[in-house]
């Protein structure tokens, strides 16, 4: 073979990797990237419902949290990130905290929250609320289990409110984390306050008891919590 053939043939050759090197970098591995966006789904992005609240319950602590809804009905919000951002009067930052979380398909005013620790109470006056970074599923690779609670019963203690069941699962198939979240509310159905209890490795078609402690300023115990109207929602995965 002569010398110039040679060179058309390394030519030819080396032109084909680095076609398919830009074809990679620019088609297949950007648009795989793309797949699960809004835009190319054709999806309504999560909304956040009402706004972001701060609830205080003493030694300078509290939660942060906002409902979010996913009005799909054909994909869930596999994951999905975000931060609440706190700020004062004078719209300086205070602090913001950063979280993950999900939602089925067609879920709705799921609560989303994050405690807060040594921060001053006094000086918030503002929560924001942001989501980033969305991945989509269809709804038959993501769907919510059939899992539940029963024999709820809520207790005042001196400085809590504990909340107590059993979560059950009635899915063939073994779950890795069961969120137990209680809201506790006053007569006129506003959030006093919330926590989570995680009941993990759930097997299949059993139940586990579980305990959620609500931390609240007695004061708003004794005076304001409406202990009927006390909430538990469960999420897993």
């Amino acid at each position: 073979m002569s010398r110039t053939n040679k060179k058309l043939i390394y030519g030819i050759f080396y032109f084909v990797i680095f076609s398919l090197v830009i074809w990679w970098l620019f088609g297949g591995f950007l648009n795989n990237n793309k797949k699960n966006t809004e835009e190319s789904l054709n999806v309504i992005p999560l909304k956040v419902v009402g706004l972001s609240q701060f609830l205080p319950f003493g030694n300078n602590q509290g939660v942060v949290l906002v409902k979010v809804s996913n009005l799909n009905s054909d994909y869930a919000a596999f994951e999905f990130f975000y931060v609440f951002k706190v700020y004062n009067a004078s719209g300086l930052l205070i602090t913001s905290v950063q979280g993950s979380d999900f939602l089925y398909a067609a879920e709705t005013n799921k609560y989303i929250f994050e405690v807060l620790k040594d921060i001053a109470v006094n000086e918030i006056e503002r929560v924001d609320f942001e989501i980033s970074q969305v991945n989509w599923k269809p709804k038959d690779e993501f769907s919510k289990p059939a899992v539940g609670v029963t024999s709820v019963s809520t207790a005042v203690l001196e400085k809590a409110v504990q909340v107590e069941g059993a979560v059950i699962n009635n899915t063939p198939f073994l779950l890795n984390e069961v969120r137990v979240t209680a809201v506790i509310f006053d007569s006129f159905g506003y959030e006093l306050a919330i926590s989570r209890t995680i009941v993990n490795k759930l097997e299949p078609l059993t139940r586990q008891s579980f305990v959620v402690f609500i931390p609240i300023d007695s004061q708003l115990i004794k005076e304001k919590v409406d202990l009927q109207k006390t909430l538990v929602f469960v999420s897993a995965r």
